[in-house]
């Protein structure tokens, strides 16, 4: 990585640990500003459709931001006849793309290679998350719908690897919204158990030079058994990782808020077909390999080992 993409990505991450670190409306928009900065060179890899979408970005980005500070000069001002939290929420849920203000995200994920969008869909997500759950309301009750019904729907006829895990993001979003309507700081282990899993998914397709599903069946016999124990995680079947925070999302929404199970549990089902279309073309068509070899056993159960022992330790949190 060169030296100019290092200082971007180290301002990046010292962005999010100011930003977790405060409660001020107007600092938490200028570390948006900063951050917004940082990152967009980092998705800057001199191609047209790299272009397209950091132009995009940075329009959408810039309205969210902007109907930000407004919202917030308003409030310190006291020139107000309504609740405008219900306005910040909807700037930050522009921001992270969750539906229904979703309708850039899909098209920018399309230009970007594996690393920026690795950034876009995971931690440029924690500073609104953050300030969304500073500013609790019902909003987030339609987002949480939206996101799981268009997050599952919308990646159920894509070929493309980059949009099928965009939509996968859409629908992870809405659990994790779940979990800041509850009031909980559970959606900040949701996303440290999210980025990991994610991060090996891009590196496998990356690695592999992956655009589209056509293309799985051309991975090396040890990148697709790893592919599809991370698939299994991010889709949260039992008994790997992520599985655990659905789990825990699950019994906490039914203690409170049970009408919003049966959307997310839908969505989840629905996703877990079409990580499953992922995982097709490796063992079951255009496959001449041998499944499995007594002498790469070890290596294979250290990664589900990875993925399944923590649940463990993280049962006696619930």
């Amino acid at each position: 990585m060169k030296i100019s993409k290092t200082l971007f990505m180290f301002t990046l991450m010292i962005t999010l640990i100011m930003a977790v670190s405060s409660s001020s409306m107007f600092f938490l928009w200028i570390c948006l500003e900063i951050n917004m900065m940082s990152y967009i060179p980092l998705m800057n890899y001199k191609t047209f459709n790299s272009s397209s979408s950091i132009t995009l970005y940075f329009i959408i980005q810039a309205l969210a931001s902007s109907l930000f500070i407004m919202t917030t000069l308003f409030l310190s001002f006291s020139y107000y006849y309504f609740n405008l939290s219900y306005v910040i929420v909807i700037s930050m849920l522009l921001k992270i793309g969750a539906a229904p203000f979703h309708f850039w995200l899909p098209q920018i994920s399309e230009g970007l290679f594996y690393k920026p969008l690795l950034l876009l869909l995971s931690l440029q997500k924690i500073i609104p998350l953050y300030i969304s759950s500073m500013n609790n309301n019902f909003i987030l009750i339609i987002s949480i719908i939206f996101s799981s019904m268009i997050g599952s729907a919308g990646g159920f006829n894509q070929s493309s690897t980059r949009k099928i895990l965009t939509f996968s993001s859409i629908s992870h979003l809405a659990w994790i919204l779940s979990l800041i309507l509850l009031s909980s700081n559970l959606w900040i282990l949701y996303i440290l158990i999210y980025f990991p899993v994610l991060m090996l998914i891009m590196q496998y397709l990356s690695f592999n030079n992956i655009n589209h599903i056509s293309q799985i069946s051309l991975m090396s016999k040890n990148d697709k058994i790893y592919m599809t124990l991370l698939l299994m995680s991010l889709g949260g079947l039992p008994p790997f990782i992520g599985f655990f925070m659905k789990w825990i999302t699950l019994k906490m929404l039914i203690n409170n808020l049970s009408i919003l199970t049966f959307p997310l549990i839908l969505s989840s089902l629905v996703n877990l077909f079409f990580y499953l279309r992922l995982i097709y073309p490796l063992f079951l068509k255009y496959s001449m390999m041998n499944k499995w070899k007594s002498l790469q056993v070890f290596s294979y159960s250290s990664l589900m080992i990875t993925q399944a022992f923590p649940i463990l330790f993280m049962i006696p949190m619930m």
